[in-house]
């Protein structure tokens, strides 16, 4: 996905919790050097201190207003356009407008488009606003662009994804999952695709290397059979034979149990989380950030039993383009094949101890192996 560009006027909404601050201190830390922040909710010291857990530490660039109570909304206003003259900043961010306009919603809208114009027109600077649903949906007609934060909580997870709904100038009507988290802050899951061509890479394990060719660097390839049969097993030998070779293969298991994987195959397992976001962020980070050699996920359908099946066609569809953008092999276990053949790349079922190929750019369909 092509960097996010908003300037002018740009609106940020979403439920509570969804992430509309955190998503405005990203984006302002990101691109701007003097940027004025007015909270309606948030004191300054409790601002920073939360910011710089998740890495932006604003210093001395950043302009802080306290504006918890606005009683008379348009002398305020008047008064920050004065104060933007003076101090010059190149980004205004008002967080909240939905407590701003509290007292007074309908009239409370029309003093913010005129606060929101002078502004651009008499200080030249960009404003970043954010809102509940409410009051967003009364005034995306005067932003040049609209940012949807969605934030639905499982009992097992969350799933956070950004909509692009209206962008000046760019590309609208699209979907990334994000995730946020200390120490890393703000974090669009998205990377360009790789422009180099899919190396194949041979495992070592010679039913999967002869069945199927070997796997193939940008390209997902799912073991599909049902429990017993073999698929963990066959997974473990490939990430240990990689490793062997000198790559950096990562096992990822949901099961909890990287440490007693580690200490029987010479791999290196991670404990995976059940979250959409976490796990998203995970796969993100050693294959796009850290460019890992391999990755070995095992039971990706799990997301299907905990959450349901959008959900996991989510996660699937994700980590084939975060696979497909980093350029490296994947490797994902299936009980069933979920209706997804035309998704995968290479497919092979498993079934005692067996692997047959399904569909493989570089081996041949129907050849069948045995892994003992």
């Amino acid at each position: 996905m092509d960097a996010l560009r908003l300037k002018g006027v740009t609106l940020v909404y979403g439920p509570a919790g969804a992430g509309k601050t955190t998503f405005a201190a990203w984006y302002a830390y990101s691109n701007y050097g003097r940027v004025f922040w007015v909270s309606a909710f948030e004191d300054e010291r409790t601002f920073r201190a939360n910011m710089a857990k998740l890495g932006y530490a604003f210093g001395d660039k950043l302009i802080y207003w306290d504006a918890p109570l606005v009683e008379d909304l348009e002398a305020f206003s008047r008064t920050l356009i004065d104060e933007a003259v003076r101090q010059k900043p190149e980004l205004l961010v008002l967080d909240s407008i939905t407590e701003l306009t509290y007292g007074d919603p309908h009239g409370g809208v029309k003093v913010l488009h005129n606060l929101i114009y002078r502004l651009i027109k008499t200080a030249g600077v960009d404003v970043l606003a954010t809102a509940e649903r409410q009051v967003a949906e009364r005034i995306t007609y005067i932003a040049d662009n609209v940012i949807e934060l969605r934030y639905d909580v499982y009992p097992y997870g969350t799933v956070r994804e950004l909509v692009v709904r209206k962008a000046r100038g760019g590309r609208a009507g699209y979907v990334v999952p994000f995730s946020i988290a200390e120490g890393v802050g703000f974090v669009l899951i998205s990377a360009e695709p790789s422009s180099k061509p899919g190396e194949v890479v041979k495992t070592g394990v010679s039913c999967i290397d002869e069945a199927l060719g070997g796997i193939t660097g940008g390209a997902v390839t799912a073991l599909v059979g049902p429990v017993g049969s073999g698929k963990s097993t066959v997974m473990l030998k490939m990430a240990e034979g990689l490793k062997r070779a000198g790559k950096r293969a990562y096992y990822l298991s949901f099961l909890g149990d990287a440490e007693l994987l580690r200490a029987k195959y010479d791999v290196e397992a991670l404990n995976a989380p059940l979250d959409v976001d976490a796990f998203l962020l995970q796969v993100y980070i050693l294959a796009v950030k850290q460019k890992a050699d391999a990755l070995f996920i095992d039971g990706v359908d799990i997301f299907a039993r905990f959450f349901d099946e959008r959900i996991f066609y989510i996660v699937l569809l994700e980590l084939i383009k975060l696979v497909k953008a980093a350029g490296i092999p994947a490797v994902i276990s299936l009980a069933e094949d979920w209706g997804l053949l035309n998704y995968l790349d290479a497919v092979a079922r498993i079934s005692n101890r067996t692997v047959t190929a399904v569909k493989t750019p570089i081996g041949i369909a129907g050849s069948q192996r045995s892994c003992d």
